[in-house]
């Protein structure tokens, strides 16, 4: 099955290190599975962004590290282990609740509550991306955008290294999709420079700098399940937690606790 795999790009970006060498379990990460360029344009202000890569012959079993390559052929050290179907707000949750073995929530249950709590950063929270690759022509006005684009923040005819580079002032934003020229700012063949926000999508695209609020999401989540929940997950959760209260209010209190804890630091995230 496919397998996406998210991977932190190096702090400095790409001015370091240009490509990201996957290898794989398989033959206890003997060979490589792929070398992939870094994606910087999923840099944000918050991180310097992740670089995705999908395993087609993925499964289960499987577990990946990483490392960084620079043009010159010069290596980084490798990652810890990436397993298969989770990621770090999954290890972080599941540490929380004692549920190593997995007794409680599954992974696809967690995965379930961590997209629902990368959906809950939005509009909140936004993820700023630059887009170049469309270009001004002549008599057409209407530009289709990538998909989840929420709000276009500057537009620009030209590229920084040109000598035409120029703010365009009079644009519309239609439909969510099509960002809409004046008559008067096309003709000549020029690049556009546009700058928009969009939502996270996943998690991968999360930097760590906000994973505590995803975290602390998926806690209020799961504990609201426990809460009223009164069969299996409930009853494997009480026996693992034995020398803690499990009554139903107390479960409620620590899902309300989390979801405090959850707003305040994205509250602290949107003040900068």
């Amino acid at each position: 099955m496919n397998e996406p795999l998210y991977f932190a790009n190096p702090d400095d970006g790409t001015d370091t290190y240009a490509y990201i060498e996957i290898h794989h379990s398989t033959d206890s990460y003997a060979s490589v599975l792929a070398l992939v360029d870094i994606n910087i344009t999923t840099r944000s202000e918050f991180s310097s962004g992740y670089t995705e890569y999908v395993d087609i012959s993925g499964d289960s079993a499987k577990s990946y590290k990483a490392r960084f390559k620079d043009l010159l052929g010069n290596w980084s050290e490798y990652s810890d282990v990436y397993l298969t179907g989770t990621s770090y707000a999954m290890v972080q949750v599941r540490n929380t609740l004692r549920d190593a073995a997995k007794t409680v929530f599954s992974d696809l249950e967690l995965r379930d509550k961590e997209n629902v709590s990368v959906k809950s950063l939005f509009p909140s929270i936004l993820k700023g991306e630059t887009d170049t690759s469309l270009t001004i022509t002549t008599q057409i006005i209407d530009y289709s955008l990538p998909v989840g684009v929420f709000r276009i923040k500057q537009v620009f005819r030209g590229s920084v290294a040109d000598s035409t580079w120029a703010e365009i002032d009079n644009f519309d934003f239609v439909n969510g999709q099509i960002l809409r020229l004046q008559t008067s700012d096309v003709g000549t063949a020029y690049p556009l420079t546009i700058y928009y926000s969009r939502a996270f999508r996943n998690a991968g695209e999360v930097p760590l700098l906000l994973q505590p609020i995803l975290i602390n999401d998926m806690l209020a989540q799961c504990y609201e399940q426990l809460a009223t929940d009164r069969g299996i997950k409930f009853q494997a959760y009480a026996a693992q937690t034995r020398d803690s209260d499990v009554r139903p209010e107390t479960l409620s209190a620590l899902a309300t606790r989390y979801r405090d804890l959850a707003k305040t630091l994205r509250d602290r995230a949107e003040r900068g």
